[in-house]
């Protein structure tokens, strides 16, 4: 979505760090996904609610919690 922002890009959360946006057109397909990434957004939704160890590239542990239930 290149109107937010400068092209597309704008400071977020803070000026240090740059975001940028994007409009997903077939959110329930995902036909324009990596697969690898849209099997696992398929997998995060067949099973609602997962929790997933990730380690920081500094070596910090997060737990995160997915929750599709609706």
């Amino acid at each position: 979505m290149r109107e937010i922002g400068i092209d597309g890009k704008f400071y977020y959360p803070k000026e240090q760090l740059t975001a940028t946006s994007l409009l997903v057109e077939d959110i329930e397909g995902l036909p324009l996904a990596p697969e690898d990434e849209r099997n696992e957004i398929f997998r995060l939704r067949s099973e609602k609610i997962t929790k997933t160890e990730i380690v920081t590239s500094k070596g910090a542990k997060i737990e995160l919690t997915t929750d599709f239930y609706i």
